[in-house]
């Protein structure tokens, strides 16, 4: 695939298995970010990237969210997949379901003259309803088994820990939790819980957690 996705929100990418690659548009140059088994990854809003799994059975895990009423995305075509130095053809719409609402503006881009031509056109958008990032340089992913094993001892005595500290995205807080209780706060946004190691219970919803179960947590929920 070719095509390059900027949304309004954060992404958090969690490889599971297998490696994926991420081309992305930083500070005005094409960048490829690699994101092995079992790294995490912080992408802030307006970044335009362009997903590549290439490994058999490959499988990983993409937490957004949800798009406020009036928010758009894009998909974008370059000129040239391999330096992104001009926008090809380019689409903003509106974005609920990412699985059904991106097709048919694939398929009107293969059926349009720039996809044979490689010119750009008349599809390219001069007053966008939002500005691509242009100053941020992402860091780079982070192996979670080996931060886990840095801070092991501080976890086993109950120690909370942000991950991302000091990264420029900020909608987003991800944190390690461990042993002992911890208190969630109703916060406006859903809460994603993952057990990498051990287990735990989640209070409010009545759920024990094995090693690779999720939950997730209602907003505005105080949970333990």
């Amino acid at each position: 695939r070719e095509d390059f996705h900027l949304e309004q929100g954060s992404e958090f990418f969690y490889q599971l298995r297998g490696n994926m690659t991420l081309p992305t548009v930083q500070r005005g140059r094409r960048q490829v970010v690699s994101i092995p088994e079992d790294h995490i990854y912080l992408l802030p809003p307006r970044i335009p990237h362009s997903p590549q799994r290439p490994d058999v059975d490959s499988l990983g895990l993409v937490v957004e969210r949800q798009r406020r009423p009036d928010e758009l995305d894009c998909l974008r075509f370059y000129s040239n997949f391999e330096s992104c130095d001009a926008v090809l053809w380019e689409r903003y719409f509106r974005c609920d379901d990412l699985g059904r609402d991106l097709v048919p503006v694939v398929e009107e881009f293969l059926a349009s003259e720039e996809c044979t031509t490689r010119e750009p056109g008349e599809n390219v958008v001069l007053n966008p309803p939002f500005q691509q990032s242009l100053d941020i340089e992402v860091p780079s992913p982070l192996h979670l088994p080996t931060l886990i094993a840095a801070h092991r001892e501080e976890l086993r005595r109950g120690a909370t820990m942000s991950v991302f500290d000091r990264h420029p995205e900020t909608e987003f807080s991800v944190s390690l939790h461990g042993n002992g209780d911890f208190i969630g706060h109703d916060g406006p946004g859903e809460t994603m819980v993952m057990q990498v190691d051990g287990s735990s219970e989640i209070s409010e919803c009545g759920t024990v957690l094995g090693i690779g179960h999720v939950v997730v947590v209602p907003q505005h929920t105080t949970w333990k």
